[in-house]
């Protein structure tokens, strides 16, 4: 795996952002193997509507390739869209609001598809609608939760300005399995 992204305010209004991610792995021995490689590539863009509301939006593309014995059995691109807004209530409602944050994502508006050398399409990502809320009862500390096809809980701890602690519980509602806790500085 491989991730490197980049994000930078244009504007006291705007803010844009890239991202790349690649998941590969090559396991030929003697010329003979399987090898799988995706490229996913983010340019983002957020906007202050508001004084509470912004919105963003995502242009992903995609590049996936796969290998067996040295040939190829399929190789492809695709595009994809999400779409974001973020409310602070605190101008609306007063300061007692002012650490709760409500969060609305459509990701893969358009269901983001694939389409091969071949001719033929995938869809790789079906739409999904993500619900958040986050609140911060201090300053260096952020409860958060978000539910979709998963229930996913969260809590930051910065420890200093550089440096926090994550802890995070994720359940899916569509399988009997266990929940999955996660733990990362």
């Amino acid at each position: 795996n491989n991730y490197v992204s980049l994000f930078t305010p244009l504007t006291k209004r705007v803010v844009f952002g890239g991202d790349w991610f690649r998941l590969g792995f090559n396991d030929e021995e003697n010329g003979m193997g399987v090898s799988f490689s995706q490229d996913i590539f983010h340019f983002a863009v957020g906007f202050k509507l508001f004084e509470s509301f912004y919105l963003g939006t995502n242009i992903k593309y995609l590049s996936m390739s796969g290998s067996e014995d040295q040939v190829s059995i399929g190789s492809g691109t695709g595009t994809g869209y999400d779409l974001g807004l973020l409310f602070s209530p605190s101008t609306l409602w007063g300061s007692t609001f002012s650490k709760l944050k409500f969060g609305l994502m459509i990701h893969d508006f358009a269901d983001t598809k694939i389409t091969f050398k071949s001719g033929t399409s995938e869809t790789l990502f079906q739409q999904n609608l993500r619900f958040g809320l986050a609140y911060k009862p201090k300053d260096n500390l952020t409860l958060a939760i978000d539910l979709d096809d998963r229930f996913h809980l969260g809590v930051e701890y910065r420890l200093f300005k550089l440096l926090a602690m994550r802890l995070g519980i994720q359940k899916n509602f569509h399988n009997h399995e266990d929940m999955i806790f996660s733990l990362g500085f």
